[in-house]
């Protein structure tokens, strides 16, 4: 992002484009270069948490079948990742759900939402505001 924003500037600095064509040029980069990015390490970050998810439930519901574990690792250990792990990120199925069907989602907009994996639309859409109006999301 740096490198755009001072190739822009110094383009404005030696008249080779206008401050208007500079920030529209911005925007197009925003748009198409970083924001693509952006929501596929959006898109990954909730698909890996997720999947730890999942693994961590697998170890938990298997360990007892491993000697090597169960002599090693205490019981309570798995089931108070498990909760720690939760409490963490309380919504990530939902997130997940939301990343996974965005597409399916899209297709149905206009239509009543009767789940909350509308929820990661709703947070992209706040967010490609905020982009517009220069301001960050807290």
């Amino acid at each position: 992002l740096e490198g755009v924003g001072a190739e822009l500037r110094e383009a404005v600095m030696e008249g080779k484009m206008t401050e208007k064509e500079a920030w529209k040029a911005w925007n197009e980069f925003k748009e198409n270069e970083f924001a693509p990015q952006l929501k596929q390490a959006v898109r990954d970050g909730a698909m890996s948490i997720y999947h730890f998810k999942k693994a961590m439930h697998g170890v938990r519901r298997r360990m007892n079948r491993c000697p090597s574990l169960k002599t090693r690792v205490h019981a309570d250990t798995p089931r108070l990742a498990v909760k720690r792990f939760n409490n963490c990120f309380p919504q990530s199925d939902i997130l997940r759900n939301a990343v996974a069907h965005a597409a399916e989602e899209i297709a149905k907009i206009g239509e009543p939402v009767i789940d909350g994996s509308s929820a990661f639309l709703a947070v992209e859409a706040e967010s490609q505001e905020a982009l517009k109006n220069g301001r960050t999301l807290q």
